[in-house]
C-alpha cells in the first residue's frame, strides 16, 4: 500500500487541489479595478450599463440606445451619447474603458472620490460622472 495513500485520500475528500492545472486561480475581486469598473467576464454582450454616483445613486441605460462614444485623451474624458441621455465621464487612464465600452463589456461604472487617484495605478478610474 502506498504510504501517501491516506494523504491523497484526505486531499480528495477535503476538496483541496494541489496540481498546477487543478489549483484554482484567485480572482481579483478585491482589486482596485473591480471596485471602480465592473467588466463582463463571460465574453457575451451585455444589455445594460449601470452608473453609480458618489452618493450611491444608480442609473442604468440600455446598450442598444448607445449612439456614439467619444474619447479625448488630452483631457481624459469620455462622452457617451445615448438616444435620450448624454453621459460624461472624467478620470484617468480611460482608454481601456473606452475600448471595453465599444465592445459592450462594461457592466457598471462607479464614480470614485479624487483622493483615490494616487492608488489607481494604470487602471481606468472615473472621478467625474455627469448624466445629462
Amino acid at each position: 500500500m502506498n504510504p501517501n495513500y491516506k494523504e491523497e485520500l484526505d486531499k480528495i475528500l477535503s476538496g483541496k487541489k494541489d496540481t498546477p492545472d487543478a489549483v484554482e486561480k484567485p480572482k481579483d475581486n478585491d482589486s482596485y479595478e473591480n471596485k471602480s469598473i465592473t467588466y463582463n467576464e463571460d465574453g457575451q454582450y451585455l444589455m445594460f450599463i449601470s452608473f453609480v454616483n458618489l452618493d450611491q445613486k444608480r442609473f442604468f441605460l440600455n446598450y442598444g440606445n448607445l449612439k456614439s462614444c467619444e474619447y479625448d485623451p488630452t483631457v481624459q474624458r469620455i462622452k457617451l451619447t445615448f438616444s435620450e441621455n448624454l453621459i460624461e465621464l472624467g478620470g484617468i487612464h480611460l482608454e481601456k474603458l473606452y475600448y471595453k465600452l465599444m465592445e459592450n463589456q462594461v457592466k457598471e461604472i462607479i464614480q470614485l472620490d479624487k483622493r483615490y487617484a494616487a492608488i489607481s495605478g494604470n487602471i481606468p478610474t472615473v472621478f467625474e460622472l455627469k448624466i445629462i
